[in-house]
């Protein structure tokens, strides 16, 4: 290290010293330290910036990730209410007007084409009426039995409905 700032030196200065002793005038040295305090200050200061700017995104995205949840949860709320809304007024003038049940379920499956079946059922599970959607059934190419066998196996979960529970369930994992 010494050799290399006796070459140094010997660049820097006009003449030379006796018995290699090291002499910077004191330009240089200001200068280094000046460098070394300007390097020091511009590293703090970028690292500490970019430490800062990594944090105030991590809050931003959270702060994002939570607004789009409550936009979707609103929008999820307002179509379930929607579905049920239109459920319970199509099965309350079927239960009134059991004559016409097929036409008045006719008129929600135009209206919405991904219902697949409304019905009301009593406790044991007797259907009161059912009535599926035949243009969903020959869309997808789904058979009536398949359907049937989905109502028989998910009984246990439409039982809760009986206690006055809104029961909502995701029947397609169980379509292809």
């Amino acid at each position: 290290m010494k050799t290399i700032l006796l070459k140094l030196r010997t660049l820097l200065s006009k003449d030379s010293l006796p018995h290699g002793e090291l002499q910077f005038p004191i330009r240089y040295k200001l200068l280094l330290i000046t460098s070394v305090v300007l390097l020091v200050s511009m590293s703090g200061i970028i690292f500490l910036a970019s430490y800062f700017f990594r944090k105030d995104s991590e809050v931003r995205v959270k702060e994002n990730n939570i607004k789009i949840n409550e936009i979707l949860s609103l929008k999820v709320k307002s179509d379930l209410h929607s579905i049920k809304q239109d459920v319970h007024i199509t099965a309350s003038a079927i239960l009134r007007n059991p004559n016409s049940a097929n036409a008045i379920a006719k008129e929600l499956f135009e209206e919405d084409q991904n219902f697949l079946l409304i019905g009301a059922y009593d406790v044991s599970l007797n259907p009161k009426f059912e009535t599926l959607n035949d243009e969903f059934l020959q869309k997808y190419d789904y058979q009536k039995s398949e359907v049937k066998e989905l109502l028989r196996n998910i009984q246990p979960k439409l039982k809760k409905s009986f206690g006055g529970t809104t029961v909502i369930w995701n029947a397609s994992p169980r379509f292809r």
